[in-house]
């Protein structure tokens, strides 16, 4: 029974781990919402980042190769993704569990759902 209970617990473990988005130590999220040109809420919490941590801003730049020979329905298409850097910033405040600050470098251009990474 403790070996049945041993290998239950170890791979609903096992299956949980497979829900984590990115390595330990490595912070990602998102702009929330745009304050200014120069500023931004990024999903960011207190546990995640302090002020003054510098972070980069990407976009996903994603083209749409054509769907192969036989195939009708534009969903066959491929599509082909990549993360591309559009620049820096920096942690200002955290402003709760969840959120947090974010001045971004000057004639950076983002909107809300740009990703951010902690540097």
């Amino acid at each position: 029974m403790k070996k049945k209970s041993l290998g239950v617990l170890l791979v609903s473990l096992f299956i949980v781990s497979g829900c984590a988005h990115h390595p330990v130590g490595h912070v990602r999220g998102t702009v929330a919402a745009k304050l200014s040109d120069t500023e931004a809420e990024v999903c960011f919490g207190k546990e995640e980042v302090a002020p003054g941590d510098k972070v980069s801003l990407y976009k996903n730049d994603c083209k749409r190769k054509q769907p192969k020979v036989g195939k009708r329905d534009g969903y066959s298409a491929i599509i082909d993704c990549k993360k591309v850097k559009i620049g820096d910033g920096e942690v200002l405040e955290i402003v709760d569990e969840h959120y947090s600050t974010i001045k971004v470098n000057s004639g950076v251009s983002f909107s809300e759902g740009t990703i951010v990474e902690k540097d």
